[in-house]
């Protein structure tokens, strides 16, 4: 690995594949564990995955961490800051649906609990992967409007532009 290559680009992608993918399998779980196609400890692979997106998001946060003193040599640091906190509440979030996701199997022999408990953790996940796509979208923007990938790049002499500066289309 290049030292002077950033690491955050290598982790940010796993935990929005996983949000992505997480209220689908969350629901096919349910789904298949309703119908006794599947055991009730089924869940617990929706669990690992949940557990999977959470220990990524803050693998990613780390490095993006790491990254973003060199990073602010070139992009405004509000525009940091807002990406920053998007990626706090879409690991908060994470976190909050990884405890709910162990209520189904803690409820499980109370079937009305654990449909309620189960329902709830798809739709929170919805709301993680919600979140997922702002994080995205203001890492996207860092990169692609605001000139992040500068940073990397000519020794790292880029110049620090505007957030909102006008942007020709090619």
């Amino acid at each position: 690995m290049d030292p002077q290559s950033p690491l955050h680009p290598l982790f940010v992608h796993l935990p929005l594949a996983l949000a992505t993918l997480a209220p689908a399998l969350f629901g096919a779980l349910w789904l298949a564990i309703r119908c006794r196609w599947l055991p009730l400890r089924a869940w617990c692979l929706a669990i690992a995955a949940q557990a999977a997106l959470v220990g990524s998001a803050g693998l990613a946060m780390k490095s993006g961490e790491e990254d973003a003193e060199r990073v602010e040599r070139v992009v405004a640091e509000a525009a940091i800051d807002r990406h920053e906190e998007r990626a706090e509440w879409f690991l908060g979030a994470g976190i909050a649906v990884l405890l709910l996701a162990f209520a189904p199997l803690v409820a499980g022999r109370l079937p009305r609990a654990g449909a309620i408990a189960a329902y709830a953790t798809i739709a929170a996940s919805v709301g993680v992967l919600a979140l997922g796509w702002a994080v995205g979208s203001t890492g996207g923007k860092l990169v692609y409007r605001d000139g992040a990938a500068a940073a990397w790049t000519a020794g790292g002499l880029g110049t620090r532009q505007p957030i909102d500066a006008p942007h020709r289309e090619h």
